[in-house]
């Protein structure tokens, strides 16, 4: 999951392009966009000027399936925004599937089977002048939006994507038209996985409580508690809050220590296999 207010780490949005990019983070300072939903910080387009010249900037999400999966379940997006735009401006969204090789505008997107998408930012017969699908016009209170996509898991060629890249452009095609622009906080992107593996066979648990961690908090080492015969071929991995995998450790028993006071402070997910089965709950580092 990646999540932030702007006040804290947002190093997962990727500007296109890079350099001199109208999409900034910082504290609102016009007339409509004149305070965050969460203060101080937004994303927006430009924290100050109004947008009068053609232009046309991106923003880019670019989330990942854990390792541990071989299909991706379920995406969503959500977040507040607001947006004042005139009739030659706007917005639309993209969504990748091959990072960034092609991208599909979100309305037409019916990749893998998708089930639904739900509070659509603009609806497939909402364009743009230039005949983009997008949306357009004035929202000058802040707006909850999201967008989730579900796919089936057994389809075979959900198998074969590892990603899910968001593009958000905001467009302008006229000039001397003055406007704010589009203005996005509390961003939450999630990657949901299933069909989960190490090995052929093997299948969630869901008493957790037979095998789980201890202590809890940790600060520089932890171990496995059972409260069923465990296997010396025991296998554990600790993910961060992202998903990222942080710790693998194989052929752990109960009394192997795990050193982990090399982590950072804070919340991480483990995944126990014992005999064929995943164990799974969360644990706090704190020193």
């Amino acid at each position: 999951m990646w999540i932030t207010t702007f006040e804290d780490d947002w190093t997962f949005i990727e500007f296109d392009p890079p350099e001199g990019n109208v999409w900034q983070v910082g504290t609102p300072s016009k007339t409509l966009f004149d305070s965050a939903y969460s203060a101080p910080y937004a994303l927006m387009t430009d924290t100050a000027r109004l947008i009068s010249e053609p232009i046309k900037h991106s923003f880019i999400l670019k989330g990942q399936r854990p390792w541990y999966a071989n299909a991706i379940q379920r995406w969503v997006f959500g977040g507040y925004h607001k947006y004042q735009f005139d009739t030659l401006s706007g917005g639309y969204i993209e969504v990748s599937y091959n990072k960034g090789e092609t991208w599909t505008n979100i309305v037409l997107d019916d990749t893998l089977d998708n089930i639904y998408l739900i509070n659509h930012y603009y609806l497939i017969g909402d364009t743009l002048p230039n005949g983009i699908n997008g949306f357009s016009g004035n929202q000058e209170e802040w707006e909850d939006k999201y967008i989730e996509t579900i796919f089936h898991c057994t389809h075979t060629s959900a198998a074969l994507v590892y990603s899910v890249w968001l593009r958000f452009t905001y467009i302008n095609l006229g000039s001397n038209n003055p406007h704010e622009g589009w203005m996005i906080d509390n961003l939450i992107f999630e990657i949901n996985a299933w069909c989960e593996y190490w090995d052929d066979g093997i299948n969630d648990n869901p008493n957790n409580d037979l095998v789980k961690i201890y202590p809890n908090p940790a600060s520089s080492e932890i171990f496995i508690a059972a409260d069923i015969p465990i296997s010396c071929e025991s296998n554990i991995a600790l993910f961060d809050i992202n998903g990222k995998l942080i710790l693998k450790k194989t052929d752990v028993q109960l009394e192997t220590p795990i050193n982990v006071n090399n982590l950072p402070n804070g919340v991480y997910f483990y995944k126990i296999l014992n005999k064929q089965q995943f164990y799974t709950g969360k644990i706090v580092i704190k020193k």
